[in-house]
């Protein structure tokens, strides 16, 4: 590794690292005052947030990272670049710190996931889980590490996915902007859907979802599928950054 990019890596994680753990900080709080709430009142379990009705810390971790993702290029951008940093040490640095912190936000979960438990055993009203346990169940080590492994790939492609979201829109100017950023969740999210509900009944959305439940291993219970999924969507993710860093320039 060179030294530039040893530079760029390290410059780029210390930018992430103060968010982080206002992050915690505040997962932390807000799950002790549920509980001491939820405790007081004899209510249902506390919950941080949930998928499949199961309390979860890395669903949080996994909107936070995304909105990380889409936070973390203008200003680093052009203060590396106008210091001498070349636009490849500038995405190899990205993605070294992206890669550090999803390895980082992974065993932190983990171990929060495994305190917030023992909590819950003690008082007896709550449990926390993991997403990769509820969408694919549990099991012994193995299985329990091949989720750390599908946790740290998600978090890494929610991060690039959303850093080349962001560059996307640095490059676009603003007539681009408006029609990509208002035109595209309409089309995809109502024009799309009552267009094909009206004229497939909504075999083609359908569609679109097997597919994803394919890909991801969701019924057949395979989550090296995931595996594969997500380590495909972050090399392609991370080469369109590339040919749109490539040719970006610092704006003001």
């Amino acid at each position: 590794m060179t030294a530039n990019i040893k530079k760029s890596t390290g410059y780029q994680f210390s930018d992430i690292k103060k968010s982080v753990l206002i992050y915690y900080i505040v997962i932390i709080a807000v799950q002790v005052l549920s509980l001491v709430i939820t405790h007081t009142i004899k209510s249902n379990s506390p919950v941080i947030l949930t998928v499949y009705g199961s309390s979860t810390v890395d669903m949080a971790t996994t909107i936070f990272l995304f909105v990380v993702g889409l936070c973390t290029f203008k200003e680093n951008f052009g203060m590396l670049l106008q210091n001498g940093f070349s636009r490849r040490s500038i995405l190899v640095g990205r993605v070294l710190s992206f890669g550090a912190i999803a390895g980082l936000m992974t065993i932190i979960d983990l171990l929060l996931t495994l305190l917030f438990n023992m909590i819950g055993n003690a008082v007896g009203n709550f449990s926390v889980t993991t997403t990769f346990e509820v969408i694919y169940g549990s099991g012994g080590f193995g299985w329990q590490l091949l989720g750390v492994l599908c946790t740290f790939l998600l978090y890494l492609a929610v991060l690039l996915v959303g850093y080349c979201i962001s560059l996307m829109f640095y490059r676009l100017g603003k007539l681009g902007k408006v029609l990509v950023g208002a035109g595209v969740p309409a089309l995809v999210g109502i024009v799309g859907p009552i267009l094909d509900l009206i004229f497939t009944g909504g075999k083609n959305y359908s569609a679109i979802d097997n597919f994803f439940t394919v890909i991801f291993g969701y019924d057949q219970h395979q989550p090296w599928y995931a595996v594969a999924t997500l380590t495909v969507i972050s090399l392609l993710v991370s080469l369109c950054t590339w040919l749109m860093l490539r040719r970006a320039t610092v704006r003001k």
